[in-house]
């Protein structure tokens, strides 16, 4: 499976974890299975937001396959329930599936109905980034040498 980012990987795992299914994160083939789930690359915008930190906005379009509509959608809201209860954090998992102590927030869930026996559940957050910040040797002590005028 490719490499998911951070925040993807936890909204990924959280729903696997309720939803056990195949997981898509390339084109699907002919012969997928369902139930199962596609996770696109998520689609983010940048912006500023402190002296040290800027934030970028995500949106997650993942699509639920099932075998009909109506089971797609009733699983999707299923699963948006379960974030809502989890107060719409979702644990952070490292590259092995281990909770790490982190969260992401979700900020929006929203669920609709997709073409065929499809659901789509759209995510959106926002995270903090820090700069790249340049090192500099700090001062120890300042001499200061004559008066002051």
């Amino acid at each position: 499976m490719t490499t998911l980012h951070p925040e993807v990987a936890a909204i990924v795992s959280f729903l696997h974890a309720r939803f056990p299914s195949k997981l898509y994160t390339h084109e699907l083939d002919q012969n997928f299975v369902t139930p199962s789930m596609y996770i696109p690359p998520a689609i983010s915008f940048s912006g500023v937001d402190t002296v040290s930190t800027y934030q970028k906005s995500y949106t997650l379009n993942l699509k639920l396959f099932h075998k009909d509509q109506q089971l797609a959608v009733q699983a999707a809201e299923s699963l948006h329930d379960a974030v809502q209860r989890a107060r719409m954090q979702l644990p952070l998992v490292d590259q092995h599936g281990a909770i790490t102590g982190n969260y992401v927030r979700i900020s929006r869930i929203d669920v609709r109905p997709g073409d065929g026996a499809t659901a789509v559940m759209i995510f959106a957050w926002t995270s903090r980034y820090y700069y790249n910040r340049p090192e500099f040797i700090s001062l120890q002590s300042v001499i200061m040498k004559g008066g002051l005028k």
